[in-house]
C-alpha cells in the first residue's frame, strides 16, 4: 500500500506464492492447513465465497491478516 500512494501509476506485482508464504509465516500451526488449502477458483464469486468463509472461521484470532485478505485493493488484484 506504501508502494501505491508513492507511485500511484506505476503496476505492482501481484504473487500469490509470496503472499502465501509471508502469510503462512504468520500462522500457528493448526490454522496453516486452512490458509494453504484455500484454492481459487477460475469462478471470481466462489473464490470470494471461499475467502469469506475463511475469514469468518479465523477473523477472530488472525483479524490483521483477515482484514488483508479481504481488503478491497487484494480481491482485484488477486481474485480478479
Amino acid at each position: 500500500q506504501v508502494a501505491r500512494k508513492e507511485f500511484p501509476v506505476s503496476g505492482i506485482q501481484s504473487c500469490v506464492v509470496h503472499l502465501q508464504r509471508d502469510l503462512l509465516r504468520k500462522l500457528r500451526h493448526k490454522a496453516k492447513s486452512s490458509f494453504n488449502n484455500f484454492e481459487m477458483s477460475s469462478r471470481q464469486e466462489l473464490s470470494q465465497e471461499k475467502l469469506g468463509l475463511l475469514a469468518s472461521k479465523w477473523e477472530g484470532i488472525y483479524g490483521r491478516i483477515v482484514s488483508q485478505l479481504t481488503d478491497e485493493e487484494f480481491i482485484r488484484a488477486y481474485l480478479t
